[in-house]
């Protein structure tokens, strides 16, 4: 009896907290929710506004939905940037009001609403108009006076409302540079100054142009996410580029895009001019995309010292003259050709040399290999897999014009390389040297 009694007011405390929870809690956010809406200035739909315009003192901007996107009617023929206009538009709706400073205002002025700083003619579909105009600041700075056309009664709005719609014709206008798929270019020409032909294979990019080798893909993937993210800083309508320093053609398929970019002006303060030779549009755009044009063939170079799959190496020799070492891997560990265990992060440590280090230099068509130390090396290297098939046969021939460089050539590579003399002396060691690890 005592439980069922308990079971009673466990149910009845159940029913009170969901009753204080759907009166209290949901209905102060239904509350809060209206006292919202109410607060709003105009009940819009940003998906029924179909045409907006800003006008200020002196001028005014104008743009009207165009399919997915927005077009210019004043000024018109400019490119309009769809996200700006879709931001503006959205935010119609979101306006709130504070207190209310005058029904019925006798003398605007006083408030800066005749004429107003910032008025926002909102077209709807239908053929509604509305208009909200924004005033002064108050007092305090934190709200402007604002009113709508069809009201005389002045409110305050906070002051980052009208700020949203404080714009220029520039702010509005599409700043995208050239319109392109990355992934959809086949290849890429560069005239002008350092010109480059530069074709996509199976195994990533090649230069064509000046020379026939192997390309440094992150250097090529840099210069299409340079061109791919270029945005205008700025316009210059009134100027053209007749004589650019470059021109740059992508070829997608039956498709061609090309940006024309003009040298560095002192004036534009270290920007550049660059434009879509489909469109009209002179920008002003940050020199990165003529930076990297500006890099020298080298930098446009595979610069490894060898390729290989790291996966797959499961042995290292190393010879001279006087010495050679063989080691092979098993379960991640390193031991010599007697099972004795080696360091296994000297061996990594060779590993990364060869797979990250790059040349500092390359030597497309090298005399004799007497000339390069490399007919009497001084170390040859040979990576092998688990078989002992050859990955990578290299060799380190002479100092190449220091103590502190090295030339290096890897079977199979008509050029003979200039390498950092660290890299040579990873591998200019003993079997002594290699004993394995010392604990702390």
């Amino acid at each position: 009896m005592r439980f069922k009694g308990t079971a009673v007011l466990f149910a009845v405390f159940a029913a009170l907290a969901g009753w204080v929870y759907w009166t209290d809690v949901r209905g102060r956010e239904g509350r809060e929710r209206r006292e919202a809406a109410a607060r709003r200035i105009l009940d819009v739909d940003a998906d029924a506004i179909v045409e907006l315009r800003l006008t200020y003192p002196g001028r005014s901007i104008a743009a009207r939905r165009a399919g997915a996107g927005w077009e210019f009617i004043e000024p018109p023929g400019l490119e309009a940037d769809p996200a700006a206009w879709d931001t503006a538009a959205a935010n119609i709706g979101r306006i709130d009001r504070d207190d209310t400073v005058a029904a019925d205002a006798a003398d605007l002025a006083v408030y800066g609403l005749d004429p107003p700083a910032v008025r926002v003619s909102v077209h709807l579909e239908g053929g509604t108009v509305e208009e909200i105009h924004f005033g002064n600041a108050n007092p305090r700075g934190a709200f402007r006076y604002a009113m709508l056309s069809s009201n005389p009664e002045v409110f305050l709005a906070a002051s980052s409302w009208a700020s949203l719609f404080e714009k220029s014709t520039t702010d509005l206008r599409d700043r995208t540079v050239l319109r392109f798929d990355p992934d959809s270019v086949e290849s890429i020409e560069v005239r002008g100054a350092n010109p480059l032909r530069i074709v996509r294979d199976p195994e990533g990019w090649r230069l064509s142009a000046p020379i026939d080798a192997r390309a440094d893909d992150g250097q090529v993937d840099a210069l299409l996410s340079a061109m791919q993210f270029a945005r205008a800083r700025d316009f210059a309508d009134d100027a053209e580029l007749e004589t650019p320093a470059w021109e740059i053609e992508l070829n997608a398929g039956e498709r061609a895009h090309v940006l024309l970019l003009a040298r560095p002006a002192q004036e534009l303060q270290g920007a550049i001019h660059a434009r879509d030779a489909s469109r009209e549009p002179v920008f002003v755009v940050d020199p990165e995309i003529a930076r990297i044009l500006a890099e020298p063939l080298l930098a446009w170079r595979d610069r490894r010292i060898a390729i290989f799959d790291r996966a797959a190496v499961g042995g290292l020799a190393i010879s001279s003259a006087d010495d050679s070492i063989t080691l092979r891997r098993s379960d991640e560990n390193w031991r010599t050709t007697n099972s004795i265990p080696v360091d296994g992060t000297r061996v990594s440590a060779m590993l990364d040399a060869l797979e990250f280090e790059e040349a500092v230099d390359i030597v497309d068509v090298p005399a004799a290999t007497a000339a390069f130390g490399l007919d009497n090396p001084r170390l040859r290297v040979v990576l092998t897999d688990a078989g002992g098939a050859a990955l990578v046969q290299g060799a380190f021939g002479a100092e190449a014009g220091g103590a502190d460089r090295v030339y290096w050539r890897s079977g199979g590579d008509a050029a003979v390389k200039v390498v950092s003399r660290g890299v040579f002396d990873r591998f200019d060691v003993t079997e002594a040297e290699l004993g394995p690890a010392q604990g702390p």
